[in-house]
């Protein structure tokens, strides 16, 4: 029976040693907790590197202490986050890693985007873009209603008043993609957005990184730009 960030705190808790819940076992020279098989539920199925980490496993924990194991623990969900909710990715990460913290990029390198959509049936460009959430989606399509379309168009322009994105020129940091590569130009945004594949549509996104931009849409691959000055 699996194990909770939850359960595992109260254990923790009581005085439970870290070693006497899980087994621990030989990563990439060192010591990590794997379990058997990729699972998407909230037990825990990762724990990497204790040593370099500094994970107590022998003593009795503090709150602090508690709360540190808790931070470095992976379940199946972590891992499927991780992977921009990509179950198969997911699996593909906890297989891969034996000593390190999930990171997708580590799964990523060596793929091209041909190779990437045959073995994931998904866009290569759209996993290497920094996440982004949607502030206003533009995605407009030709048998959409035209009071629909001007509705979409009105809200992004209102946002990007907001936002202070109505001049003429930025400087727009473009993703590599298979239709373009890696490049900056100082450009309006509606002539930025004139450059990227689009076919599904388009919407106007916040980076992780906290930058603005816009991610369009073209037979599921994924290109788009980011403002950075």
């Amino acid at each position: 029976m699996g194990i909770t960030k939850q359960t595992l705190r109260e254990l923790l808790s009581k005085g439970t040693t870290l070693e006497s819940i899980f087994e621990f076992k030989e990563g990439q020279n060192c010591l990590i907790f794997k379990a058997e098989k990729f699972k998407d539920t909230e037990d825990i199925i990762y724990i990497p590197d204790i040593t370099l980490n500094e994970i107590e496993v022998t003593r009795p924990l503090d709150a602090e202490g508690i709360d540190h194991v808790i931070e470095h623990c992976c379940n199946g969900k972590d891992f499927i986050n991780e992977c921009r909710g990509n179950e198969q990715l997911a699996e593909a990460l906890f297989d891969f890693d034996d000593w390190q913290h999930p990171c997708l990029q580590d799964i990523l390198e060596g793929y091209d985007e041909e190779e990437f959509q045959e073995e994931y049936g998904c866009s290569l460009s759209f996993y290497q873009m920094p996440k982004y959430v949607i502030i206003t989606k533009n995605q407009v399509y030709e048998s959409e209603p035209e009071k629909i379309v001007e509705e979409i168009v009105e809200e992004q322009e209102e946002k990007r008043k907001l936002l202070g994105l109505d001049g003429d020129h930025y400087v727009c940091h473009f993703f590599d993609s298979p239709y373009s590569n890696d490049f900056t130009e100082e450009t309006s945004i509606e002539n930025a957005i004139q450059r990227l594949a689009i076919k599904d549509g388009y919407d106007m996104v916040q980076f992780q990184n906290g930058n603005y931009g816009f991610v369009a849409y073209y037979n599921g691959i994924v290109n788009g730009f980011e403002i950075i000055g």
